[in-house]
């Protein structure tokens, strides 16, 4: 976060988009026990980041995420419309086989 201070945008803040809405709820609550003292350091780093504002964590469906095409096998319909999102292509509809 301070790499967005040291050119100058200290004002934007980033939105962090996650398709697991547990993962949301843990990470902008401060309840709940993590069993390892990493787990829970990391935790509170990030809860301690995000009521300073420093980000938003925005709930986004699946079928909407793009970073699915790059750490996913993705096929048929959903293949498509995320490869057209990347690629900037308009959408076409096509049959399944």
């Amino acid at each position: 976060m301070n790499k967005k201070r040291e050119v100058g945008y200290s004002d934007i803040k980033l939105n962090v988009y996650q398709d697991n809405q547990s993962v949301i709820l843990v990470s902008t609550c401060n309840c709940g026990m993590a069993k390892s003292r990493t787990i829970r350091s990391r935790k509170k780093l990030i809860y301690d980041k995000y009521i300073n504002g420093d980000f938003k964590i925005m709930y986004l469906p699946s079928e909407l995420m793009v970073a699915d095409i790059m750490t996913k096998p993705l096929i048929g319909s959903a293949f498509r419309s995320l490869a057209n999102a990347v690629l900037g292509t308009p959408k076409i509809e096509m049959g399944e086989r």
